[in-house]
């Protein structure tokens, strides 16, 4: 009877150390999962900004354009 108590405790004790390993686990993916969130909206706002530097270089461009077209009617 004692052996089974024994084993039994020593059952109780494993099952509780992987119940911990298992939170442990559980939050690291939580932080894990947190950081690649924060890593993906920072990419969408760099995205954004970039677009909109495109939209803006383009504006730019197609002024340079309408301005070289009068400069060359001018010649």
């Amino acid at each position: 009877m004692a052996t089974a108590v024994n084993e039994m405790g020593a059952g109780i004790h494993e099952v509780s150390g992987n119940t911990h390993q298992v939170s442990a686990e559980a939050n690291n993916a939580t932080e894990n999962a947190h950081e690649v969130t924060n890593t993906f909206n920072l990419a969408m706002s760099e995205i954004a900004a970039l677009a909109t530097n495109v939209e803006t270089s383009a504006d730019v461009i197609s002024t340079l354009e309408e301005e070289a077209n009068g400069i060359v009617s001018v010649l």
